[in-house]
């Protein structure tokens, strides 16, 4: 007894944050039913109100059945192991229904995990059709539907490829900046020379000693990008971060480290052109 109020009260902590979670994805989910099942984005209020229905109707039963339910298992003649195993039985239910049900939704847009994925897929099928270990000229892709089977639903470390470095997408100019190998004069020439590109790509090193444990890829962009541009720039981020992986030359200061930055930059550059 003496854990009771303080079951409850993380029990509804609990039922808050799943609220609060389901709040912020449903405007997604009603978008894509709309998109799927009407065609157009303007049945969005008809997907709205029929959802907002159905959890009403689905809401009263379950009051019901559960006050039929606590009335049976509270008379006292039934044992504490089964209700304690239909609890977790149904919970169980619960939470595969809802796992399987989140499968089925094929969002065609990119977060960060489908973009890391769609590039990483990119980058390998072009390797593996350069090397002449798959055959043919196409390159495939997963399509929404085989990206959502395999996307995970959990708050679970993001792909990570072999000997990479972070990727900082979005960082401001004055840290872009501050981090990056570029002077001062660099910087404006590069401004100036690539007023087309609405992003601006550099390896960068955190704090004073530019060593190889502290690169990471520094992406800045100008109020002018699209989402064309952040997957343009996140693709030429992963080319610079396999160039740096494949690189056998160690710096031993400052100096060289410079080099071997600017000579990946380069490469990078002419492969994505």
């Amino acid at each position: 007894k003496g854990w009771f109020l303080p079951l409850i009260c993380l029990a509804n902590v609990c039922k808050a944050l799943c609220g609060v979670a389901a709040g912020a994805c449903s405007g997604a989910f009603q978008l894509y039913w709309s998109m799927t099942i009407i065609g157009t984005q303007d049945g969005i209020s008809e997907i709205s109100a029929k959802n907002g229905a159905q959890r009403t109707v689905i809401g009263g039963l379950g009051l019901v059945m559960a006050g039929l339910l606590a009335k049976a298992l509270g008379s006292g003649h039934v044992s504490k192991i089964v209700w304690t195993g239909l609890y977790c039985a149904l919970t169980s239910v619960h939470l595969v229904a809802n796992w399987w049900s989140l499968k089925l939704v094929a969002l065609d847009w990119l977060n960060s995990w489908r973009l890391h994925f769609i590039v990483d897929q990119f980058l390998r099928s072009v390797q593996g059709s350069v090397d002449g270990t798959k055959t043919g000229k196409k390159v495939h892709l997963s399509n929404p539907k085989e990206v959502s089977r395999i996307e995970p639903l959990l708050f679970l470390p993001e792909l990570k490829r072999k000997n990479s470095c972070p990727i900082e997408m979005g960082v401001s100019f004055n840290r872009f900046a501050r981090m990056s190998h570029h002077t001062s004069a660099s910087l404006q020439s590069i401004l100036s020379e690539k007023q087309k590109q609405k992003y601006l790509l550099s390896v960068g090193h955190a704090g004073r000693k530019r060593v190889k444990q502290k690169r990471r890829v520094l992406v800045a962009f100008t109020p002018e990008c699209n989402n064309k541009d952040v997957a343009m720039a996140y693709l030429h981020a992963c080319i610079v971060d396999d160039e740096l992986a494949s690189t056998s030359k160690e710096q031993r200061n400052d100096v060289e480290e410079i080099e071997i930055v600017k000579e990946v930059e380069t490469k990078a550059e002419s492969k994505l052109t």
